[in-house]
């Protein structure tokens, strides 16, 4: 995968939307992370959708990602503590770093666990 065109792409639709800004944003394999502030007005469900609609076609369309068949379904989205926030940039920055001691599917699964959200194993990456 392409990732470095993939990742401006994604990103320019990330901020054509008003009401959300961008503080960080990384790739990472075939993960993408985002920190984003949006307004109350925006709905988060729909601004994921754009940006996967989006990005897909243009994936679809180059000759790039031959095997690209779409998206997955699914997302993942929490909230923060303000607190948290500078953490949570750092996080995000250094995907491939914190990626060499615990694999994505195990940290998503654990951040699922420790928030108390429920999930079937067979939707996750």
């Amino acid at each position: 995968m392409n990732m470095k065109k993939t990742f401006t792409n994604i990103s320019g639709a990330l901020f054509k939307s008003a009401g959300v800004s961008c503080t960080a944003l990384a790739a990472w394999k075939i993960i993408f992370i985002s920190f984003l502030t949006c307004t109350p007005s925006i709905c988060l469900a729909d601004y994921i959708k754009d940006i996967k609609l989006g990005s897909g076609n243009w994936m679809k369309d180059s000759d790039l990602f031959p095997t690209f068949n779409g998206w997955q379904d699914g997302y993942g989205a929490f909230t923060y503590n303000i607190r948290q926030r500078q953490v949570i940039i750092d996080y995000i920055k250094n995907q491939k770093e914190h990626h060499k001691t615990e694999r994505f599917y195990d940290e998503f699964k654990r951040m699922l666990t420790e928030n108390g959200i429920a999930f079937d194993e067979k939707y996750l990456l």
